[in-house]
């Protein structure tokens, strides 16, 4: 009962005296009162509906129906259980307060009236009925806050052995709904025995000196299904607890150990083939270097690239392109681990999927550099063998670059870029072949010196462009975003793809003026955008690494918000988790600086980095965007994919964070993304990247009328071309 205490509480007088009556409006509003007044019990019956009064003043012999069975019928209504009721009569013998409380009266006060007396006793009433319902509403949040979270409470004595328990905490422990433990071994009887006991000794450890305990413990309930839960206790010493018990919370912890588990997973494996991926193949990869130089061995990487994938997967289709990679996968995975291709050359072979047609192999612990050519003729010849898809035969064959440790490089970027280069020699030379990295292979280098060198021109002859990719909102069908994308059209090398350019601008640092550019260009935009009326469209920019990391970042983001007048609300600054794991410490605090001046963030390719849920509940981030290898699988309904996408979903809105899936090219996917309550959407359905001239024309032509003929699966949209038939190139950066 939450209400103003400025406002005089209301009292309903049910009297058939008039002089009482008359008494009661004329004593009792001097006392800070509002009384208002019912001659017989059927008035005030009606009268309580009307009012809901915080006080009921009832004669017990009133003509017709009685004080008692008004009072009865005044509790039968709604919100009638929770208002203080005082019977007052003349009668005083035992019968008749007995059926006063019998009725549901709250208190008796007998005739005649000490209206100052009354006042006070009124107050008091009324404070401590209020006092109740506040407990009951608290009491009540707290049961459903504990339902929620899968929470309950418990206690323990250690002298007695007599527990103490919520009825939370006996379903979170798996008891029977109504179970009432009698003790320490019924409330722990489902806990698996060896760490039931570990978690007993821990309690009495506890319960001896005082002190905190945290411990997870798995549990078997009665129905089989095994359960991770979370005991917590907070024990002062044995001295300072009046009654010697030691209390504690008990929590069901299995989905978020769950959600951890596919984190870790889409941290570290490939979700297509089960692979390594390429954070944890560095990883492996730094270990082995670490050993193969302690121990002055040699070892292997080896670059896999698939031939002519492209084709197949533009002529079959994406999903006959994963079941090709799948196939590969296993086919790569029986050739490397074979006996006589490995055993007698190596002592440890590790095989990764880096993304796309990529793989590596590492083979660790060589005899001589050179064997490692064994397991690339090996492995050639497994992938060529013919297979078929979608009910063709397909040929494919692979090829292969090997850099060795220590000759060609002795750090893990080295020797992945020496074995890139040396398979790009093989491209160029034919294919299905293996060729060891030479330091003659520099065509690649010298490439990239070119771009570095007409990157600089780039920035001082302007020649860069801003287009713009729609974000649409799921539920109202309106575009409320648009993310920046760079594109560049270079006079020497033509149309230059961000793949390209963007890595060789990080490589030269020159991606700190470009992003500056792009910032300053987006911003001056997306004012232009706002128009009086109509809803506001936020611009999202990407931030590079090297942006994250300089140390004038703030400062540049505050004066270009100041210098375009954008409203910094309508700015969101996107990171990739590989980005936002280079120095977290550091990137959180730039971060935390930002947020300071009203921007957002979101995290680009949620699950092809290698965030941990730790950091992401640290991070000041609004909104994780899917990434689109997990969109692609959704129309076929993949089962990892419609798994991997609602858990993020479920996970993020669950940390208070929007949903963005990226990549959606088909209604399917669409419809899917808006089940599984996904917030917004982006991709090739909605609208390809497009000039700032087209985004604004989109704008002014887009209605929810449209969105919802597309999100019905009615839409008809011209292959390669976007929701509104605007082709604008490639996506990118």
């Amino acid at each position: 009962m939450n209400r103003d205490e400025t406002i005089p509480n209301t009292v309903l007088m049910v009297d058939d005296d008039p002089t009482v009556r008359l008494l009661a409006q004329g004593v009792l509003p001097g006392q800070g009162l509002m009384v208002e007044v019912a001659a017989d019990g059927e008035r005030g019956v009606v009268e309580f509906e009307r009012l809901r009064p915080d006080i009921v003043l009832l004669d017990v012999d009133l003509p017709g129906m009685d004080g008692f069975e008004t009072c009865r019928r005044i509790r039968a209504l709604p919100g009638g259980a929770d208002v203080p009721v005082v019977m007052i009569t003349g009668m005083d013998d035992f019968e008749s307060i007995e059926r006063a409380y019998e009725a549901g009266a709250t208190d008796f006060s007998s005739k005649p009236i000490n209206w100052t007396l009354l006042a006070h006793r009124i107050r008091y009433i009324i404070r401590s009925s209020t006092i109740l319902c506040q407990l009951k509403q608290s009491q009540a949040r707290l049961a459903q806050a504990q339902r929620i979270a899968r929470l309950g409470y418990w206690s323990w004595d250690p002298l007695s052995d007599a527990v103490d328990c919520s009825a939370e905490a006996c379903v979170v422990l798996g008891l029977e709904a109504g179970t009432d433990p009698a003790n320490l071994n019924e409330l722990l009887s489902h806990v698996l025995p060896e760490q039931g006991e570990e978690l007993r000794r821990a309690l009495r450890r506890t319960a001896e000196e005082g002190g905190a305990l945290d411990l997870e413990c798995r549990l078997k309930a009665p129905t089989g299904k095994r359960r991770i839960v979370q005991f917590r206790v907070e024990a002062r010493a044995p001295g300072e607890r009046p009654d010697g018990s030691v209390t504690g919370t008990v929590q069901d912890v299995t989905k978020r150990h769950q959600a951890e588990a596919k984190i870790r997973r889409l941290a570290y494996y490939d979700m297509l083939t089960g692979l390594p991926n390429r954070a944890l193949f560095n990883e492996l990869l730094g270990r082995a270097i670490h050993a193969a130089r302690r121990h002055g061995r040699h070892l292997s990487v080896l670059c896999i690239d698939l031939d002519n994938f492209k084709r197949i997967n533009d002529g079959l289709g994406h999903s006959a392109g994963d079941a090709l990679v799948k196939t590969v996968a296993k086919r790569l995975k029986e050739s490397v681990r074979r006996a006589d291709a490995v055993g007698r050359v190596a002592s440890g072979v590790e095989l990764a999927r880096l993304g796309g047609d990529e793989f590596t192999v590492l083979i660790t612990d060589l005899d001589k550099p050179e064997d490692a050519g064994r397991v690339a003729r090996r492995i050639l010849g497994e992938v060529s063998r013919p297979l078929t898809l979608e009910g063709r035969e397909v040929s494919m064959t692979a090829s292969i670059g090997i850099a060795t440790f220590p000759g060609d490089g002795d750090s893990v970027e080295e020797l992945l870029k020496n074995a890139d280069t040396a398979m790009y020699h093989v491209k160029k030379r034919g294919k299905n072949a293996y060729q060891f990295y030479s330091e003659t292979m520099n065509a690649k280098a010298l490439y990239r010196l070119t771009l570095e060198t007409e990157l600089r021109k780039a920035v001082e002859n302007d020649e860069f462009e801003v287009h713009f990719q729609p974000l649409v909102d799921v539920r109202g069908g309106r575009v409320v975003a648009a993310e920046a994308l760079l594109r560049w059209h270079s006079p020497t090398l033509g149309q230059v793809s961000p793949a390209e350019f963007i890595p060789a601008a990080e490589e030269s640092s020159l991606i700190l003026p470009i992003g500056h550019w792009v910032l300053r260009a987006a911003c001056t935009q997306a004012l232009a955008w706002q128009r009086p009326g109509a809803a506001p469209v936020r611009v999202c920019v990407n931030l590079s690494s090297l942006q994250l990391e300089s140390p004038d970042l703030v400062e540049r983001v505050r004066d270009t918000l100041q210098e375009t007048g954008l409203d910094p609300s309508l700015l969101e600054l996107e990171i990739t988790e590989t980005t936002m794991m280079r120095d977290v410490e550091h990137n959180i605090g730039t971060l935390l600086e930002l947020r300071k001046l009203g921007i957002t963030f979101s995290v680009d390719d949620f699950g092809t980095g290698y965030s941990s849920l730790s950091y992401l509940k640290r991070l000041p981030i609004d909104t994780v965007k899917i990434d689109r290898s997990f969109v692609r699988g959704l129309e076929q309904q993949q089962e990892d994919d419609t798994a991997i996408v609602s858990a993020i979903i479920a996970l993020g809105h669950s940390m208070g964070l929007h949903i963005v899936a990226e990549g959606v090219e088909t209604v399917g996917q669409l419809e899917f993304l808006a089940r599984a309550g996904c917030d917004r959407v982006q991709g090739y359905l909605l609208g390809r990247p497009m000039p700032a001239s087209a985004f604004t024309a989109l704008l002014q032509e887009w209605r929810p009328a449209r969105w919802a003929h597309l999100s019905s699966g009615t839409a008809d949209t011209p292959a390669g071309r976007g929701a509104h038939g605007v082709d604008a190139g490639p996506t990118a950066f």
